[in-house]
């Protein structure tokens, strides 16, 4: 280990970004799935921009409220569990991202706010299929983000951007083209 890695605990202010963007990963992108989903069977196609946007306002903010503190909740129980494993002391970025991952797809289910997403997806079909993808995925990309930022902590001199390569990718673009189809809206009419 050189003078660069740290093993101390990170800061407050070091751990707001973290938090921030595990937040914005598991909880606002979401809803913003969600809302995209349900704009084919609430409306139909005949409600103005302005009133989809008030609606996605106020899914934005109940999301924020209720689902935001399990999330961050989650986060600073996965951080550290992260940090005390062995994969964080190799050289590649790889295997915490993937614990991470592993942990976060888990320990996601156990956030039990986001449930209520159900309320909005039980008029549709497949809305347990599509609740069930958005943990996983959702959880399992949030997790992937606080072990590189975990790894970034502790070898200080990486980039702000993790490296990905091959099977990474297709982690995630399948996981996540799997949960955008998922979500398109229903064509009608």
């Amino acid at each position: 280990m050189n003078y660069s890695e740290q093993k101390t605990k990170p800061s407050f202010l070091e751990i707001v970004p973290t938090l921030i963007g595990a937040i914005l990963l598991s909880v606002f992108v979401p809803t913003v799935l969600c809302w995209v989903r349900i704009q084919g069977l609430v409306r139909n196609g005949h409600m103005a921009l302005w009133d989809d946007l008030q609606w996605l306002t106020v899914m934005v903010v109940v999301s924020g409220v209720i689902c935001s503190p399990g999330a961050i909740v989650l986060s600073l129980i996965i951080l550290p569990m992260l940090r005390k494993s062995d994969a964080i002391e190799k050289d590649d970025e790889a295997p915490v991202m993937r614990k991470g991952a592993l942990i976060g797809c888990l320990l996601g289910f156990t956030n039990v706010p986001g449930y209520f997403a159900n309320i909005l997806l039980a008029p549709t079909p497949n809305s347990g299929l599509r609740l069930v993808s958005l943990f996983a995925v959702t959880g399992a990309t949030c997790g992937a983000w606080l072990g590189w930022q975990a790894y970034r902590h502790r070898h200080g001199r990486k980039a702000w951007f993790p490296r990905f390569n091959l099977s990474t990718l297709i982690f995630l673009v399948m996981g996540w083209g799997v949960l955008l189809a998922l979500f398109m809206p229903e064509r009608h009419g």
